[in-house]
């Protein structure tokens, strides 16, 4: 019997996503585990959209069932019959690659813009421990809603944590896509670990990206044979096996880290930089999160290589390294004075300055101004410019900023 047999009695009327009652879902879900049965309805809309039946079905998904990192009343109550169609449903590398990742981002919202942090899901839902959603029609103006979303966010956590016995197998996939991604997701269930931990160590043991890629996860799940591991990948001909061993050793040592490891993580990149990597969107993005980690022994190295991929970087990568970046340099926060910056310090700064992701197409990009903005400073080049310049006293924009904050 399958999960399917009784989708219709799932009152999806009474459960809500970003655009109201959820009575599409059941169509969208169909289709995805009977593409062959797909209806009219859908086929008709995806033609009119210009895309295939499954564009159209994932890019839906995509913004209502999950709607730009949040999840909704009716998320939680798709999770099983995404697993269902995602181990019974069509052997398409593309479809499984979506669910696994579409479950991951159910879970946790954007999971590899917080990698390689590992949440405690004990700690992030404590405040709704034992409480249950009322099942009512959201009101997005009431005071409980915050405690709503949080209900949904665990119960959409716990929905996929588990299923993880179920998701497992995929790390074993022949599509390296599919399996990034479910390796990927292995790292963001520590309570988990205790039915990961063996496939992730099997799968370790293994040659290139497959094994490197486990070691990563193991290394965020705190695993004490990461370094055993990592260290064969460490060691590996093939540069992107090498790189993702190092990152791993990065991630497990930390302070202790060997000299060769920052080494091996600033040398260019070069074309390697874009490959995508489930952990973290992408190499250059992973690296210069490892690199956040190293001590102080190598810090100095370390900003040296994320300034190096800043300088080629798209925007959305530009936006993770200068996140690295500014967490690196200033542990405790940007000085009020341009002079008061380390010589470092102003390095940093002026690579920011320099390749920054300031403006997308013909647009400023918000996300990355909020970034500078979050760490009080200057949010175009032209503004850091004359800061850096100004050299003594507050510039005109931190005085402004100060006046604000009064």
């Amino acid at each position: 019997m399958s999960i399917f047999d009784d989708i219709d009695a799932v009152p999806w009327s009474q459960l809500h996503h970003a655009y109201g009652p959820a009575t599409d879902v059941p169509l969208l879900l169909k289709t995805l585990m009977f593409p062959e049965e797909v209806s009219d309805e859908v086929a008709k809309q995806a033609e009119m959209a210009g895309r295939s039946v499954f564009e159209h079905v994932t890019w839906t998904l995509w913004g209502n069932v999950f709607h730009q990192g949040t999840v909704w009343q009716v998320t939680a109550t798709t999770v099983p019959f995404f697993v269902e169609v995602l181990i019974n449903g069509p052997d398409d590398p593309r479809q499984h690659e979506f669910l696994v990742t579409y479950l991951h981002h159910l879970a946790l919202g954007y999971p590899d813009d917080i990698f390689p942090d590992v949440p405690d899901p004990d700690e992030e839902f404590a405040e709704v421990e034992g409480l249950t959603d009322s099942g009512e029609e959201p009101d997005y103006g009431s005071e409980e809603i915050d405690v709503r979303h949080l209900i949904w966010r665990r119960d959409s956590y716990a929905a996929v944590e588990g299923n993880i016995e179920a998701i497992l197998p995929f790390v074993e996939s022949e599509s390296d896509a599919v399996s990034d991604a479910a390796i990927a997701l292995c790292a963001s269930f520590p309570r988990r670990s205790d039915i990961t931990a063996p496939t992730l160590r099997s799968l370790a043991k293994s040659e290139g990206r497959k094994g490197a890629m486990a070691t990563v996860s193991m290394s965020a799940l705190g695993d004490p044979e990461t370094s055993r591991f990592a260290e064969n990948h460490v060691r590996s001909n093939d540069k992107l096996t090498s790189i993702l061993g190092a990152c791993a050793t990065c991630l497990h040592q930390k302070h202790n880290v060997a000299s060769n490891i920052p080494s091996i993580l600033t040398n260019p990149l070069g074309d390697l930089g874009e490959t995508q990597i489930a952990h973290a969107s992408t190499l250059s993005t992973l690296v210069g999160r490892c690199l956040e980690c190293v001590g102080p022994k190598h810090r100095e190295t370390a900003i040296d290589g994320i300034c190096m991929q800043l300088a080629k970087a798209n925007a959305m990568e530009s936006l993770s390294l200068t996140d690295s970046l500014l967490t690196t340099v200033f542990s405790n926060g940007v000085p009020s004075k341009a002079s008061e910056l380390s010589s470092i310090q102003r390095k940093a700064v002026e690579a920011i300055r320099d390749h920054g992701a300031f403006k997308v197409s013909a647009g400023t990009f918000g996300n990355y101004t909020e970034l500078l903005s979050g760490w009080r400073l200057p949010q175009s080049a032209d503004e850091i410019d004359r800061w850096l310049s100004e050299g003594n006293g507050r510039s005109q924009w931190k005085r402004l900023f100060d006046l604000v904050e009064r």
